[in-house]
């Protein structure tokens, strides 16, 4: 999950090379992101974020972002283990669960913290006292 942009490779690619050939076709910044606005019809990017495509597409050859640096997470790859299991035991505990996926808790709690929607959580309530009150004659009206 390295790129994070909320724009296009390809948009950022011909706003690379519009930018790239400013000089030669006479057209200034403000110009280039009309453009931009008309043949996407989405806002543009502000002119130093333009210039900074220019230069990393002219530089490295690729609008991409570097990968970052750090250890991948993988806790991603879990997700749809993690809702079968869900679905098929909703009342196993976190260490039974951890355990039967073979994850650690730690990552099981966030994956259910972070990751899951809360609607693919399903608790089963249970009201243990009562059988206790039937026994003492609280619950017989």
């Amino acid at each position: 999950m390295s790129d994070q942009s909320p724009y296009t490779i390809e948009e950022r690619l011909i706003a690379a090379v519009w930018m790239h050939d400013r000089v030669l076709n006479n057209k200034k910044i403000p110009e280039i992101r009309r453009l931009f606005q008309e043949r996407f019809g989405k806002p543009s990017p502000t002119p130093r974020i333009l210039r900074e495509w220019e230069k990393k597409v002219f530089e490295t050859g690729s609008v991409l972002d570097a990968p970052r640096c750090g250890r991948p997470r993988t806790r991603f790859e879990h997700l749809t283990a993690i809702q079968e299991s869900l679905i098929r035991s909703p009342s196993l505990s976190m260490r039974k669960r951890s355990a039967e996926l073979q994850i650690p808790k730690s990552t099981l709690r966030k994956i259910l913290k972070l990751d899951l929607p809360q609607d693919a959580v399903v608790y089963e309530v249970q009201n243990k006292n009562e059988d206790k009150k039937v026994e003492n004659g609280d619950g017989v009206q």
